[in-house]
């Protein structure tokens, strides 16, 4: 299983812009289990317009239907502390919330690197 995980910020799509957030969608853009699931070797026809990793066998066993939603929740909504306004949630909060719950859920090191689209991002 790996141990580091780097996001490209400017193919990470999560709920600050419009483009639907999934493993990886039609502009070439992942969330960030579609970046784990690249790592782990995952083809692109697999993830291609796939919300969840369930039934694809090379995402780690530790991926369990329960650690899919956690680790979902973070990329796309604010679920797990006190930030309760959207427009509050950045990316820099979901970066961070992404590097602790990889860490806490799969004990793998998360490094985003990059920068943004212009126009595309909330920090």
């Amino acid at each position: 299983m790996i141990k580091k995980l780097t996001i490209d910020r400017a193919r990470w799509v999560n709920g600050n812009h419009g483009h639907e957030s999934q493993l990886l969608n039609s502009h070439g853009e992942m969330c960030c289990l579609g970046f784990l699931g690249k790592a782990c070797g995952v083809s692109d026809d697999s993830m291609l317009s796939t919300l969840y990793p369930s039934g694809i066998p090379q995402y780690p066993k530790k991926l369990t239907s329960v650690v899919v939603s956690q680790l979902a929740a973070l990329n796309d909504k604010p679920r797990f502390d006190s930030v309760d306004e959207e427009s509050d949630y950045t990316d820099t909060i979901r970066e961070s919330r992404i590097i602790k719950g990889f860490k806490q859920y799969l004990d793998i090191e998360v490094t985003f690197v990059g920068n943004y689209p212009p126009g595309g991002k909330n920090i």
